[in-house]
């Protein structure tokens, strides 16, 4: 049995070494993989990937049905051998096999443990390329749910599907952040004022197409720590509470010195017959640990609540410290932050992982009974992380920001390379400007979708586009402002060449009227041609596009 073990063991150990070559990002990025990567058939190799998930999957959960039989069987010997060690009544025996025993039922259960996190994993990887096949397909029932707001008043992300349940960005977002959603819709929504911001945006999207394992192992670590996106607010909120304020300075100190005394008293009376003093430094302890102690409890509770947004946070920022980026000039920019020697997370994280230990060992009721009876426990973890906070305080807001943007831009990249027939739009130094060429609406499937030219390089100019009933007017003016918010945020756009320069969007496209403000539909019409009619108003500012959909489609 210990044998057959040692060599289960030994095989999973090397499965293990294979599952985790599979995964890993190459230390550095290498110009034919990516050459590969970009030049594949997406479907095939989705498809594939998903297929071998599935097949390690069965593969590891045989194993795991084997090793629970294995931890079964070991429970049942090492009854018999306890039970046959009291009837020869032999204690030689009785130690050999209860060290045998939890010897190898450890390793058993330390097996099965990595096989069922293997499960996990590979559950993890396959959901991660399934949804790739469903960004790709447009399937939108697979796809999280879109829960972003924007105001009402924005001039054309309602009218252009830029949010919503059938939405450009519900596409997009396979952030890990919630921070990092919000910028790419951010992105989306907003013009920026210099083209130099595009096309830095361009360049670091076009580093990051090729990455796809380096892109997806940030999706899996995210996944594998907890559900649902990381939410650096609530860290950043963690790191702006204190309970310092609450506790005066002289209390640490003060109880530190009454545990000290606690002790002698306790020591002199237990071995020296001394009168026991110590009841009364102790009661005096007790009361001030009871007093301020209460103030501890709501930063432990808040601490453990985080729990895994810190974990999660920690495995990312510990991934991207590492990752060797020296023929990739912009993403190496980006990720300088975290990767200087002097700035990296490794050694914050790891003293942070401690305080966290020390704060889970200190929620269980009879530890911290006996902990803080000897020293007060409570109030020297909780100075530890008060005095961490601060240093961290300084570090984490920028190496967010750096997560933030990655995730942003990795959610672009993924979208390009999901479609290798988009294009990056080039950017014109002419005021007015728009080429589309061979033009298709990105929300609309390929085997559906009709593909127009469409040229405009004169200020003051309207195009006036008409046709029949269901010929696609509404949707062919979708596709314009569609791919124009697409190309300002530095993304690639659904057509065969394009060229562009900076505008303001403005859209009137799906009014809606709301009679709770005693707003008629015609009057709704009127307010966003108002405000179409107020952008062009400014002079100063970039030149207004604006697409208009059957203008006064009212009652007259």
């Amino acid at each position: 049995m210990f044998v057959c073990i040692i060599h289960r063991s030994w095989y999973i150990f090397k499965l293990k070494k294979q599952k985790g070559a599979a995964f890993s990002a190459a230390k550095t990025s290498c110009p034919v993989e990516e050459e590969f990567f970009i030049k594949m058939d997406k479907k095939k190799y989705l498809n594939r990937s998903i297929a071998k998930a599935s097949a390690r999957m069965e593969f590891y959960k045989s194993r795991s049905r084997l090793f629970s039989f294995l931890r079964l069987t070991v429970a049942a010997s090492g009854l018999a051998a306890a039970l046959a060690a009291l009837y020869l009544g032999s204690e030689l025996f009785s130690y050999i096999s209860i060290f045998l025993f939890l010897l190898v039922f450890t390793v058993t259960a330390k097996i099965h443990g990595a096989l069922k996190k293997a499960i996990r994993t590979f559950e993890h990887w396959q959901h991660l390329k399934q949804m790739h096949l469903r960004r790709r397909d447009l399937y939108w029932e697979a796809l999280p749910d879109e829960d972003t707001q924007i105001p009402a008043n924005h001039p054309f992300a309602k009218d252009l599907d830029i949010i919503g349940p059938f939405s450009l960005h519900r596409l997009l977002n396979n952030c890990v952040s919630k921070q990092g959603s919000r910028l790419l819709l951010h992105w989306l929504t907003e013009t920026p004022k210099k083209t130099a911001d595009i096309l830095k945006r361009q360049q670091l999207v076009q580093e990051l197409i090729p990455l796809v394992h380096f892109r997806d192992k940030i999706a899996l670590l995210a996944q594998t720590q907890s559900e649902g996106q990381l939410d650096s607010e609530k860290l950043n909120n963690w790191l702006q509470q204190s309970v310092a304020h609450k506790i005066p300075r002289f209390i640490l100190p003060l109880l530190a010195a009454l545990s000290a005394i606690n002790i002698t008293l306790f020591v002199l009376y237990y071995n020296f017959n001394l009168e026991a003093y110590w009841i009364f430094s102790l009661t005096l302890y007790i009361l001030l640990f009871l007093g301020f102690g209460r103030h501890t409890q709501g930063l432990f509770s808040e601490t453990v609540h985080l729990d895994d947004e810190l974990k999660k946070a920690s495995v990312l920022f510990l991934y991207l410290q590492d990752f060797n980026l020296s023929n990739k000039s912009a993403l190496a920019e980006l990720l300088k932050p975290i990767q200087t020697f002097t700035t990296k997370p490794g050694p914050f994280f790891s003293k942070l992982k401690g305080l966290l230990i020390g704060v889970g060992l200190l929620q269980n009721p009879i530890v911290s009974l006996f902990v803080n009876l000897v020293l007060p426990g409570n109030f020297i973890l909780i100075n530890l992380l008060e005095r961490f906070k601060q240093r961290l305080a300084l570090r984490l807001p920028p190496w967010f920001e750096v997560l933030h943007r990655l995730d942003a831009f990795s959610a672009l990249a993924n979208f390009a390379w999901l479609h290798p027939r988009y294009t990056f739009p080039e950017f014109s130094k002419n005021r007015t400007e728009i080429s589309f060429t061979k033009a298709g609406h990105p929300l609309i499937p390929s085997q559906n979708r009709v593909v127009n030219d469409f040229h405009l390089n004169n200020e003051h100019t309207t195009a006036l586009i008409t046709g029949s009933n269901m010929s696609g007017k509404s949707t062919f003016l979708r596709t314009l402002g569609c791919n124009l918010a697409l190309a300002f945020a530095g993304s690639v756009v659904c057509a065969s060449k394009a060229s562009v320069s900076l505008l303001r969007i403005h859209t009137c496209i799906r009014v809606d009227d709301a009679l709770d403000q005693g707003l008629s539909y015609f009057y709704a019409e009127v307010k966003r041609l108002k405000s179409i009619l107020k952008a062009t108003e400014q002079k100063e500012a970039l030149p207004v596009f604006y697409l208009i959909d059957e203008i006064f489609k009212g009652t007259n």
